[in-house]
């Protein structure tokens, strides 16, 4: 789980991958701790989701973590995205609009985690999907 600072993600965590996907850990000959490892990341923008789309869809921004996961043989999730991070704590929306922006992505996330608690989630049927969260929108999963 982490930001997205300027469509990527903080140096932090392309250290963690530096550290953690090491040759005969990650990937090589020896390396299969990760194989078959689901791996999703959970990001947050400040922005709205319209600064995300076409070719900055976050799929496109994730592309490099996207494409290390699969290299290590991992199950790649698309990202869950809680968007308007900054309208959400922000004096000038109002506070209605937040509080609804707030509880609509909780209520998907809260989904989303206990869906991957229970195993109920297939990483191929979301692969087409550019997050998460989309996957539970179009297809009207919700859970109470």
């Amino acid at each position: 789980q982490h930001p997205l600072y300027w469509y990527s993600s903080p140096a932090l965590i392309k250290e963690w991958i530096d550290v953690v996907f090491q040759h005969g850990f990650a990937y090589g000959a020896e390396g299969r701790a990760l194989k078959n490892k689901t791996c999703v990341s959970v990001v947050t923008t400040g922005a709205d989701p319209v600064s995300y789309l076409n070719n900055n869809s976050i799929r496109n921004v994730m592309q490099p973590i996207e494409r290390t996961v699969k290299f290590c043989n991992m199950n790649y999730l698309p990202p869950f995205v809680i968007h308007g991070g900054l309208k959400i704590k922000s004096d000038h929306t109002e506070s209605s609009l937040a509080n609804e922006m707030l509880e609509t992505q909780v209520m998907l996330y809260k989904s989303f985690l206990k869906d991957l608690i229970h195993s109920e989630i297939n990483h191929e049927n979301l692969d087409s999907y550019n997050t998460v969260n989309e996957w539970y929108i179009q297809s009207g999963v919700h859970h109470d």
